[in-house]
Parts: C-alpha cells; structure tokens; sequence
C-alpha cells in the first residue's frame, strides 16, 4: 500500500478509509465474480443473497466460509508478492 499514491497514508486512516477501500477494490470484485452468493446493500459493506440467509446459523457453513476467504486471501498476497519480484 506504500507503493500506492492513493494508499500510501494508510497507517494514518480510520475505519472509515479503510472501509471505502474495501468496496472499491475486494468487495466489488467479490460481488461481480460472485453475484449468485453477494449483493450490493446500502448502509453495509456486503450482504449475502436472500437464498443464503439461510445457513447463516450453521456453524459448518461458517466455518467453510471462513476457510474459503481465508484461502483467497493467502493467494492474493501470495500472487502480489511473486509479481513484485518478477517486476524486479
């Protein structure tokens, strides 16, 4: 995020920086790559598709959930660092 004109600052923001990061950049993706599962809400960051609502009370879906963002945040970063040292 240093490298970043718009994103350099980032360790003086507050969560309402952050937050409008968030939907600019992975939020937006998610919803566009993964609409059958998220939507768009005003007032809230993300908000999952009526037909979901349904396991949010099932600690086995959250638990798959949270594996699954968890994985694609490893390869995020993981792809990001190996472009950077591509680049060099």
């Amino acid at each position: 995020m240093l490298q970043h004109k718009a994103t350099k600052d980032f360790k003086n923001w507050g969560k309402k920086e952050y937050l409008k990061l968030a939907k600019e950049n992975p939020v937006k993706f998610l919803i566009k790559i993964h609409g059958e599962f998220f939507k768009k809400k005003e007032g809230v960051v993300i908000e999952l598709q009526e037909d979901m609502k349904e396991y949010l009370n099932n600690e086995e879906f959250k638990k798959h959930f949270k594996d699954a963002i968890e994985l694609r945040t490893k390869v995020y970063y993981k792809t990001r660092f190996e472009n950077k040292n591509k680049s060099k």
